[in-house]
């Protein structure tokens, strides 16, 4: 870790809060903020998302990106349960589901960010095709998501995608990995996500694919699918979408955006940032 953050950290109460499935680290920090540390130039579309998603009240603030030997995202804590921790069954379900909608529904301006930056969320659609030639090219897929949606071959779903690539949606700003671990519900019923990296305007379906996905694996419920689309409303109408692009693991689909020269972000929290800039 690069010497002047460890330093810092070397005098706080730490926690390693880090999925199994995650290549980066996330640490807690005082139970006040989160460190989030990954290989250079991994969270800089993590960090510009949250900015755009804070500024609408449904994400913790990203007090201060840093990209040095690797890159280091610190993030304002959420006091409030994830959705998997605080709901069961049809509940979260419709929650989930009515979260996923309000996301999909908003307006997000992207006028804060450069225009390089804005170009990440615009070629979100790119990405996520050119992850999936490459996995078919390389027979890599993920086979429990593609069993939860259709028994169709795996040739036959990407000629699907090959095929009719060109009418997907791309006005529609996704989370790319909306599951009931990424989203907090608060005390008035509103919802707050994190792990928003994977966001970028495409086809709001492929959204919908993965939150069902994750909602399989995360709750017994029956007619989870069914439950999910009804709760979502009409706008969740491209079944077949939702079946093709449930067959690849596209939450890990997006393009690096890297910052060579370690620029700084945003220093905005004097107590971190003063003592990191010594």
């Amino acid at each position: 870790m690069e010497q002047r953050i460890a330093k810092y950290l070397k005098n706080h109460q730490i926690q390693e809060f880090t999925p199994g499935y995650s290549d980066s680290k996330t640490y807690c920090i005082d139970n006040r903020w989160f460190l989030k540390v990954d290989k250079k130039g991994e969270l800089l579309s993590e960090y510009l998302s949250l900015k755009l998603f804070s500024n609408n009240g449904i994400a913790p603030e990203p007090l201060r990106y840093l990209s040095l030997d690797k890159d280091y995202l610190f993030i304002e804590k959420i006091p409030e349960q994830t959705a998997f921790d605080s709901m069961f069954g049809a509940n979260l379900i419709s929650f989930m589901a009515n979260s996923l909608r309000d996301f999909h529904e908003r307006d997000f301006s992207l006028s804060c960010l450069t225009v390089t930056e804005q170009k990440l969320f615009h070629e979100k659609t790119r990405s996520i095709l050119e992850y999936i030639r490459q996995n078919y090219s390389e027979k890599s897929y993920n086979r429990w998501m593609f069993d939860c949606f259709h028994e169709s071959s795996i040739d036959d779903i990407f000629k699907y995608i090959s095929d009719n690539e060109l009418d997907l949606e791309t006005d529609v700003m996704i989370h790319g990995d909306f599951n009931a671990r990424n989203v907090f519900c608060t005390p008035d019923g509103a919802y707050k996500v994190i792990d928003t990296g994977e966001a970028g305007f495409t086809d709001r379906h492929i959204d919908i694919a993965f939150a069902i996905f994750a909602l399989k694996k995360q709750t017994k419920e029956e007619n989870i699918e069914a439950k999910f689309l009804d709760a979502y409303g009409s706008e969740a109408s491209r079944e077949e979408v939702i079946k093709a692009f449930g067959s690849w693991n596209i939450d890990n689909g997006s393009t690096s955006f890297r910052t060579q020269s370690g620029e700084d972000y945003d220093p905005k929290i004097a107590e971190i940032i003063r003592i990191l800039k010594k």
